[in-house]
């Protein structure tokens, strides 16, 4: 967002969450399951409150902005200064996240891909994390924990439901 509008004028931020609102549906037929942004930029203002109004509308998660979703930022490969931190992101580091998170929804923070998905300085941990991730001792401490893996498809479709409910 910020390196194609300034995050300080509420009107260009605006115009540019529902263009690629509207990115996003041209492309896929139907809006996202849930918002974000880069480098958390919808965390300050205005673009929380555009961002959390969107997602109002939309009815769907704004990411560690909705009281029935909890974020989880621990296993990441970076320090809190924005440094490599590769030691970060490992099985152990996994499980240890794993078995401190609260009960309810929890949205794990990972950035997994591949060596070609982007031009990033972030490209080897990427792939780092593609592979705990995919190792099979963290599916076993996730279901040793009795977590259910979902889909933000899903936990929105539910809250929908719920919203009804509470309305008739």
């Amino acid at each position: 967002m910020y390196e194609v509008v300034s995050t300080e004028d509420a009107a260009a931020v605006a115009a540019e969450v529902d263009r690629q609102r509207a990115t996003f549906q041209g492309l896929l037929g139907r809006n996202p399951t849930h918002l974000d942004s880069h480098q958390h930029v919808h965390k300050t203002e205005p673009v929380r409150s555009i961002m959390i109004e969107t997602a109002r509308r939309l009815r769907i998660p704004l990411r560690d902005c909705d009281p029935d979703i909890s974020y989880s930022g621990r296993f990441y490969g970076q320090s809190a200064n924005g440094y490599p931190y590769p030691e970060g992101i490992s099985i152990e580091s996994l499980l240890a996240t794993i078995r401190g998170l609260p009960s309810g929804v929890i949205e794990l923070g990972c950035h997994p891909g591949l060596p070609d998905d982007l031009n990033s300085m972030y490209r080897a941990e990427r792939i780092q994390e593609v592979r705990v991730l995919c190792d099979r001792r963290a599916r076993e401490g996730i279901d040793a924990e009795g977590i259910q893996l979902r889909s933000f498809l899903s936990i929105a479709t539910e809250l929908r439901r719920e919203l009804k409910a509470e309305v008739a």
